[in-house]
């Protein structure tokens, strides 16, 4: 009888005493995940070509008192692109494909966006500019629990009239260009994805309970089951029906994901070829390399190189961390969207690779972050108690005092800023640092974290008139979006309805521009001669989503 519960025999080049006491290690890694009455995690780490520990922590379905074990199935979300990406490197090698094609030489129905030609290659490094699919299909009312297909996912693409930037010119993680790459993989090979990584890629490696989900109908044996906390205690269901595949939705175990590991070292699949351009990093157009290549993200910890990818969707969660030279692995895959697989399996690595690991390494303080032990005056803290307005995008973020206590809402969400002077605050419990520069009315919030700065500029209060107010009124359609907005005056203030949108609040910002049931999506407005003609909307990357007004 198979014991996965239990830890798997021996590790590698220890002895049974050695095995024992590093597995009650791991065990203390997981313990905060090993209970009766929470989802949880399946572990495995791989040593030279060995599985020496499997293991099940949590349950895999709560309803039912079933408990995870290394045969549980989950979903591992973004860990999924590194078979996509395996399959166009196949194609790639058949000679059905180049990396360099326009991928409008394999899906023509997309539109042609600007002068330069999104290619595969530009996928495979998330260097493609094409606009967020999952934002395209929220704005038109989708939530995760509805039904989405690619079908219609790939005809809202082909809608689309603009992207995020000039293909090759900035590297930004796209889902949409992995979903296109799966539209690729079908186009070309004539038959589904899910068939395509199954018997090029599945059955060779013996991967038998690692599928494609591309049918939310499908039954999936021994699948854990997505959750999330629930507020005021316990757990919820956290599950989706969106039917995309390419960017995510292979579902698998951690015992199949070691045989997919063992290709890395022994590539029956693909050959030493497919391992290079798996591996081979992407580079803009200034030249400048990025340390993600095909599916597969380059890092180091503590000194040793590692290969990675991390997953999330709905209520799972997911890691696959390698590291190549020392040809040790480790897998984390939760059905929690709490959870967090990444820092367990570096955990994991502490605890297996201690004498091959370097020394721990310091996380790079944030910029210019200080202790917080300075008290300001009701005075001061007014100073900068106002709205601010990101000039790129036009969200907003408000600054509020409440006693003496400023805080800095972003959304739904409110952050209290910690002073460290006058005039500089961490963000409680984040990375970051906000800098308040000038005197009104030209205040500005400069935002700093490791690698990232966004100024947000001081925004007067703009106040339309009622009859001012009056005319953005009205019906607005978006031919990206497939979707209609209709905007009315209820109770002297704007609001607009439509799929997923019930009476969202437009709060103005400056002239014909506001923000939308929170200050993160921006609308922003255009006049012709006989008025008002449109709005174009933007939340994020995605930029300029035009709605025409209709009569």
């Amino acid at each position: 009888m198979r014991m996965w519960i239990a830890v798997a025999l021996v590790l590698a080049g220890a002895g049974p005493a050695a095995a024992q006491s590093v597995a009650k290690r791991i065990d203390g890694v997981m313990k905060d995940w090993a209970g009766t009455d929470s989802p949880g995690c399946a572990v495995a780490v791989i040593q030279n070509g060995k599985t020496v520990h499997a293991k099940g922590y949590g349950m895999a379905d709560l309803e039912r008192g079933v408990p995870i074990t290394p045969d549980t199935v989950f979903d591992i979300g973004s860990t999924s692109k590194q078979f996509t990406a395996t399959s166009i490197l196949l194609l790639a090698a058949d000679g059905k494909l180049r990396l360099d094609d326009d991928i409008r030489a394999h899906l023509p129905e997309l539109p042609a966006l600007g002068k330069q030609p999104t290619t595969i290659r530009h996928l495979l490094h998330h260097t493609g500019g094409l606009r967020d699919y999952m934002a395209i299909l929220m704005f038109a009312g989708k939530t995760t629990e509805d039904v989405a297909t690619s079908k219609e996912t790939l005809a809202a693409l082909a809608r689309q009239r603009g992207r995020d930037f000039e293909p090759g010119t900035k590297y930004e993680y796209s889902n949409t260009g992995y979903f296109v790459l799966a539209q690729l993989v079908e186009r070309v090979s004539k038959g589904a994805m899910a068939k395509f990584a199954e018997d090029r890629i599945l059955k060779p490696l013996g991967m038998t309970r690692t599928l494609v989900y591309d049918d939310h109908k499908r039954l999936v044996p021994r699948r854990a089951i997505g959750y999330a906390p629930r507020s005021g205690g316990g757990w919820q269901l956290e599950m989706s029906q969106w039917e995309q595949t390419g960017d995510g939705a292979v579902m698998t175990t951690v015992l199949d994901l070691a045989k997919w590991d063992a290709n890395f070292y022994d590539p029956k699949v693909g050959g030493r070829a497919l391992l290079d351009g798996l591996h081979q990093r992407g580079k803009l157009t200034d030249g400048k390399e990025l340390d993600y290549a095909a599916g597969l993200l380059h890092g180091t910890y503590r000194g040793q190189a590692t290969v990675s990818h991390g997953g999330a969707w709905a209520g799972y969660r997911a890691q696959l961390e390698r590291f190549p030279a020392l040809k040790s692995s480790v897998i984390v895959l939760c059905n929690s969207a709490s959870a967090a697989p990444g820092k367990l399996a570096r955990a994991i690595a502490d605890v297996v690779l201690h004498k091959q690991l370097g020394p721990a390494e310091a996380a790079p303080p944030p910029p210019a972050r200080a202790a917080s032990t300075v008290k300001l005056t009701p005075l001061e803290l007014d100073a900068w108690v106002g709205r601010y307005r990101d000039g790129a995008t036009g969200a907003v973020v408000s600054i509020t005092r409440t006693g003496d206590v400023l805080a800095v809402a972003v959304g739904a969400q409110s952050i209290t800023l910690e002073p460290t002077s006058k005039r500089a605050f961490n963000l409680a419990s984040t990375p970051m640092v906000i800098e308040l520069e000038g005197v009104a009315p030209r205040r500005k919030a400069v935002f700093r974290y490791p690698g990232h700065e966004e100024t947000y500029d001081e925004l007067a209060s703009h106040v339309p008139t009622a009859a001012a107010l009056a005319g953005f009124a009205g019906h607005y359609h978006s031919v990206e979006l497939a979707t209609s907005w209709v905007l009315s005056i209820k109770n002297g203030v704007l609001v607009a309805n439509g799929p997923g949108l019930h009476d969202g609040v437009l709060t103005p910002t400056i002239q014909d521009e506001f923000t939308v049931d929170g200050d993160q999506v921006a609308v922003k407005f255009t006049r012709g001669p006989r008025g008002i003609t449109g709005l174009h909307l933007g939340a994020g990357s995605l930029k300029d989503v035009r709605f025409e007004r209709r009569p």
